[in-house]
């Protein structure tokens, strides 16, 4: 499924029982999304709500995508995916706001075994049970890289990149959170091996979080990330990946912007439209 924009859309599910909901798919089973830009409310009062789509299983993928639209659900409530199961997300962002009852995260509410390269979040979460983050709700098993988030977070359980973790994580790197708003900067899952990790935050800098009852591992994981500022992350020296371009209109609140949305900001002779033409 590619290049489809959606925009001034109502996608609803009043079925408390169902499970997946999302504007271009509501369960996206081994295929691959890309390229596709959705700005619509989705409501749904079931489980896995997501704005791109609801539930991703068996090594799907949504590249390249946006979701600019509010997002309402129950469990597993995403900007970009509800729940995400051996599956990838990259290229991707959320601007809309999503608030769900359990699991709720601005890219995805829940990652299982998954994988977040390049992406971003800037909307607002909320969750009104427990269980919530600026990124992602939940991340079991799953290591992002090369992402921030910059939306506030509200509700009982929040991390303000994460709510909660579960299982190992390794190879996180370049990642950014630029407000603190929730119960806890990260929180971990005392069952898993987790060891440590850096939080990128603009007061408190590199920071190693232990979960409950951790021992310091005998072998130590070198994450390759820095402490910024949120002034470092808007500044166009700023180098996450080749997927961001600098905000030089500010139009993203002076973020790192999609260059696959964006092909205006990466050249300096002429201007580019969204599609690719000139």
């Amino acid at each position: 499924i590619k290049n489809i924009y959606i925009e001034n859309s109502l996608v609803l599910n009043e079925d408390e029982a169902s499970s997946g909901l999302g504007t271009i798919s509501s369960v996206l089973k081994s295929s691959t999304i890309r390229g596709c830009s959705v700005d619509a409310i989705v409501i749904g009062k079931g489980n896995d709500v997501g704005g791109v789509v609801g539930k991703m299983v068996e090594k799907s993928a949504v590249r390249d995508s946006r979701n600019l639209g509010n997002v309402f659900g129950g469990t597993n409530v995403g900007g970009v995916a509800g729940a995400m199961d051996t599956s990838t997300a990259s290229g991707c962002y959320n601007a809309g706001d999503v608030c769900g009852e359990r699991y709720v995260g601005g890219l995805a509410g829940y990652m299982l075994e998954s994988y977040a390269g390049s992406s971003y979040n800037i909307g607002d979460v909320k969750v009104t049970e427990r269980t919530a983050g600026g990124f992602a709700g939940c991340l079991e098993k799953t290591s992002p890289s090369s992402c921030y988030t910059a939306g506030k977070v509200e509700g009982a359980g929040t991390g303000a990149f994460c709510g909660e973790f579960i299982g190992d994580f390794f190879d996180m790197f370049d990642m950014y959170c630029c407000d603190y708003i929730g119960d806890s900067i990260m929180d971990f899952d005392a069952g898993g091996d987790v060891y440590y990790m850096y939080l990128l935050y603009q007061e408190y800098g590199n920071r190693i979080m232990y979960p409950p009852g951790s021992y310091y591992p005998a072998v130590v994981y070198t994450l390759s990330v820095y402490p910024r500022t949120e002034a470092r992350l808007k500044s166009k020296d700023i180098s996450i990946s080749s997927a961001f371009v600098y905000d030089a209109a500010n139009e993203n609140e002076g973020y790192p912007m999609m260059k696959y949305f964006h092909k205006e900001h990466t050249f300096s002779d002429y201007v580019a439209n969204q599609d690719g033409t000139v």
